[in-house]
């Protein structure tokens, strides 16, 4: 009976000091285990009826860069946009909820077979609206251009100006992807090969990725 009675004290107070061991390694401000399954946060960037997909992105989660069959740019001008539905090269910078068109490029249309006279023109009592342009149809099309694969520089370091020098490289077949409205002049046919392009550009400092500061870039 009395051998009975020590191995009960004995087994309780083993158990004593288990317990106290674990609960020594907790106190109140210990960390709480975090969930597996992230917040659910998803945020549309274009809104188009053609083609967008990101290529790449700067390590800061601030510049996504994207290519698009869309006239996605929040920078849009009559003389820089793409209605025409080309594949386009697109910035995105999440601090300021604008994206910017990076290339600018229009395919070579082939030629009318005869040319056809313009008809006079005719006053009109009122000025009518323009028609909204249109992708090209692809059978009209004689040297397709393309903007692909886009890259972003991870995490430039400041200069001593304090500036940040960014590069975006991608892949064009245009003569000049800054710029190209489609006029033949190379012949493109006889050499349309898909070569490696830069953009650059500097930006001062930083903004906080949760503002909507504008301060432009030099794009």
């Amino acid at each position: 009976m009395v051998r009975l009675f020590l191995a009960f004290i004995s087994a309780a107070f083993a158990i004593w000091l288990v317990a106290g061991a674990v609960s020594s390694g907790r106190t109140s401000a210990s960390p709480t285990v975090a969930s597996a399954t992230p917040d659910p946060f998803v945020a549309q960037v274009t809104n188009s009826a053609r083609n967008s997909f990101a290529g790449d992105m700067s390590a800061d989660g601030r510049f996504v860069v994207i290519e698009s069959e869309g006239d996605i740019s929040t920078e849009k001008t009559a003389t820089r946009n793409n209605t025409d539905g080309n594949g386009e090269i697109f910035l995105y910078d999440y601090a300021q909820r604008r994206v910017f068109q990076i290339t600018n490029t229009r395919p070579v249309i082939n030629p009318n077979a005869s040319p056809s006279p313009s008809p006079s023109p005719t006053a009109s009592p009122s000025p009518t609206a323009s028609p909204t342009p249109t992708p090209v149809d692809p059978s009209n099309i004689k040297v397709a251009i393309t903007n692909t694969r886009p890259m972003i520089s991870m995490a430039p370091a400041l200069d001593g100006s304090n500036q940040r020098t960014y590069r975006i490289v991608f892949s064009s077949n245009a003569p000049n992807p800054a710029n190209f409205d489609g006029t033949d002049s190379a012949p493109l046919d006889a050499d349309a090969n898909e070569e490696i392009w830069v953009n650059q550009w500097q930006l001062v400092s930083n903004l906080a990725l949760n503002t909507e500061a504008d301060k432009p870039l030099k794009i």
